[in-house]
């Protein structure tokens, strides 16, 4: 065997073998996920931007344990400053219910992304006593995740190996604003609003084209500021407006309405998935058309996200009817309602 043959040989083990060196501080699961030996590995990979934040595999819902009372969405980072960079903590297996991170990368370091969805389990005081990832509800190595620590490039000082136990159960509250777990967010939508007439008796009023109807359909839109105040429960006010409709009366009249809303209302829903949400609403509205009154309200609605923050939004709504009252030569309004698409953006 001549000398360039046993070099060559040398050649490739010698890289062999510091490829696999390099791969050593990295670990992945079947789904991608990545998980470092040590703290100081997962932190300085976060920081140089080469890190593959964890995402969940599984679905479960929010389940309150003894001494929490409720439990809010939010992000990491609206756990404080020291999570803008994420987390990088220990992974740990199945516990109480929930599956754990996958066998490989338990007991390693895994890197968290700051926008990662979390839940956030309070007590009857309303203190943040427990976190968990938003998807599939599974544990943390502690209360809380472990903070990504921040190499000071300046000095180049080595961040010191950090031990998180795994087993620890949450002794104290979270320090975290209450405000930060509720959600503010504006939505948009356009659509069409049908109006019933009701002729009590009398022949009803008919639509502008000469035909007779009892309904008249109109050009509409909404648009309205919410808070979502946890995964169930949130608020809503909205302006409603759209064309002008036009009303013939029995005698030839033509008379203009300028229909005109201003609601507020209840927001229920839940999650179906991670990406879609429907809800129920319930709400009283001002609405105009040549004075005010008072409507009771209720309707139906979904989103669907397509970013982390903005979805698209589908809405129902329909006013209940009320008392007749006439407005322009025994035209009386009766039920009416609203379909719309639009989007919402969310602030947080």
């Amino acid at each position: 065997m001549n000398i360039k043959r046993i070099l060559s040989i040398f050649t490739i083990l010698a890289a062999s073998f510091t490829t696999n060196i390099a791969k050593a501080d990295a670990t992945y699961d079947a789904h991608g996920n990545v998980g470092y030996d040590t703290a100081a590995e997962c932190d300085a990979a976060v920081q140089s931007g080469s890190a593959k934040f964890y995402q969940p595999f599984t679905h479960k819902k929010p389940l309150l344990r003894a001494g929490e009372k409720s439990v809010q969405t939010a992000t990491l980072k609206d756990l404080g400053s020291q999570y803008a960079k994420g987390a990088c903590d220990v992974g740990v297996g199945k516990r109480a219910g929930r599956d754990g991170v996958s066998t490989v990368l338990q007991g390693k370091f895994i890197p968290f992304s700051p926008d990662m969805p979390v839940n956030v389990y309070t007590d009857a005081s309303g203190n943040a006593v427990r976190v968990t990832m938003g998807q599939c509800d599974n544990w943390f190595s502690t209360s809380a995740p472990r903070p990504v620590t921040l190499v000071q490039q300046h000095t180049q000082q080595p961040i010191a190996n950090e031990t998180v136990a795994t087993t620890a159960e949450p002794t104290a509250p979270i320090p975290m604003a209450t405000a930060a777990l509720i959600t503010p967010y504006v939505f948009g939508t356009i659509g069409m609003h049908t109006e019933h007439m009701d002729a009590n008796g009398k022949q009803p009023a008919f639509y502008n084209r000469g035909i007779y109807n009892d309904s008249s359909r109109t050009v509409t839109g909404q648009v309205g500021v919410g808070l979502q105040f946890n995964p169930y429960v949130g608020g809503e006010v909205y302006f409603e407006g759209g064309k002008n409709k036009k009303y013939t009366s029995t005698t030839g009249t033509e008379q203009k309405v300028n229909r005109r809303v201003l609601g507020s209302r209840l927001i229920l829903g839940t999650n179906a998935d991670a990406k879609v949400r429907i809800f129920t609403k319930v709400g009283v509205a001002a609405v105009h058309q040549d004075d005010f009154h008072p409507q009771w309200v209720w309707g139906l609605g979904s989103s669907y996200k397509i970013t982390d923050k903005t979805s698209i939004r589908v809405d129902y709504d329909h006013n209940i009817k009320r008392s007749p009252h006439v407005y322009y030569d025994n035209m009386r309004f009766s039920k009416s309602h609203y379909f719309g698409l639009g989007l919402q953006h969310h602030f947080k």
